[in-house]
């Protein structure tokens, strides 16, 4: 299903301007990094969804999905609803793919010394 890109989205705050050297993040990749990292006294979380296809009762009962996503700008649209994140997974989107994107830089930021957490 489409998101429905004329309706306003919940913008979300802007983080904190990052460190004049050069971070761990831009060597962990787009996702990871200062995901846990301290950036002027405050801590940078992210926040990934992955919406669920329809459940296989939920299509032989003729359900339609409900939730919009729109991979451009990280939106969800429910209902008349939209809400903004840093990463959207589609329905289409594989466990590996989401290991990739998201799990991936986090361990490699673990490895480089950095606190992380993934829920």
């Amino acid at each position: 299903v489409p998101a429905r890109p004329s309706l306003p989205c919940l913008q979300r705050p802007s983080s904190p301007a990052p460190a004049a050297q050069e971070s761990p993040r831009e060597a962990a990749g787009a996702f990871g990094g200062d995901t846990a990292r301290a950036q002027g006294g405050e801590y940078n979380v992210r926040v990934a969804v992955r919406c669920r296809p329809l459940l296989p009762t939920e299509a032989s009962e003729r359900c339609r999905e409900c939730v919009g996503v729109s991979y451009e700008d990280g939106s969800v649209v429910v209902g008349k609803t939209c809400f903004s994140f840093d990463h959207v997974f589609g329905t289409e989107a594989s466990q590996e793919r989401v290991h990739e994107d998201i799990a991936r830089p986090l361990l490699e930021s673990l490895a480089g010394g950095l606190n992380a957490t993934l829920l």
